[in-house]
């Protein structure tokens, strides 16, 4: 295998086996840094619901942190189906161990993936508001894979989708990956690996052919 193909193989390797979120984008960017006190205090869930224009792949879920200075609690994040169906959660832990991006705090999940025209619930669970949800009554920016639908509570005093609509509150979030997803690294290394066995073919058969010179005596 020559040295390019090497090469090639060596990076998509390398971008296979390493962390896919430094390439994750946050479906919804806040651009108030503020928290909001709102006027109920029970136990509920806060999210938003939206659009999946196109296939994509959820890979973080996340919570507002207002201040950026670390969660006084930790929170349940989950991403329910149109009809209210849990697809996956997470714990975001309380402080600052959680990673930052934006202004929110998230954990991993399991890439799961979302089909296009299809809609979604995401929404994080607050036991007594000592983390603030941001107050955004303004048209946040978009990542434009998803439409924003209607702010909303679990409505049920629980973790449940925030289908309940209320003002404008961004306190979940999540990132969708911008990796290739497993299979189709499959199918590269797969490329690059008929690539190496024809490259050592062609080098093959360039060789030229090797003689015996025979001696009489």
């Amino acid at each position: 295998m020559n040295v390019r193909i090497s090469a090639a193989l060596a990076v998509a390797a390398a971008l296979l086996v390493g962390g896919a979120h430094a390439a994750s984008t946050p479906a919804v960017f806040t651009t108030n840094d503020f928290g909001f006190d709102p006027l109920f205090s029970s136990p509920d869930t806060i999210g938003f619901e939206f659009t999946a224009n196109t296939r994509i792949v959820v890979d973080q879920l996340g919570v507002f942190d207002s201040g950026q200075d670390g969660l006084t609690d930790g929170h349940l994040v989950g991403l329910w189906d149109a009809n209210g169906n849990l697809l996956v959660s997470v714990l975001v832990e309380g402080g600052t161990g959680a990673p930052l991006i934006d202004l929110h705090r998230y954990a991993s999940i399991t890439p799961t993936v979302l089909k296009a025209g299809q809609s979604y619930f995401v929404g994080a669970y607050h036991a007594d508001f000592a983390d603030t949800p941001a107050d955004i009554s303004y048209t946040p920016k978009v990542d434009p894979r998803i439409s924003l639908g209607n702010y909303g509570l679990g409505n049920a005093g629980g973790f449940t989708a925030p289908n309940f609509i209320i003002p404008p509150r961004d306190y979940a979030n999540f990132t969708i990956s911008s990796v290739p997803e497993p299979s189709t690294w499959a199918l590269m290394l797969m490329g690059f690996g008929a690539l190496g066995v024809a490259s050592r073919r062609n080098r093959g058969g360039l060789m030229a052919p090797t003689t015996t010179r025979v001696t009489q005596t």
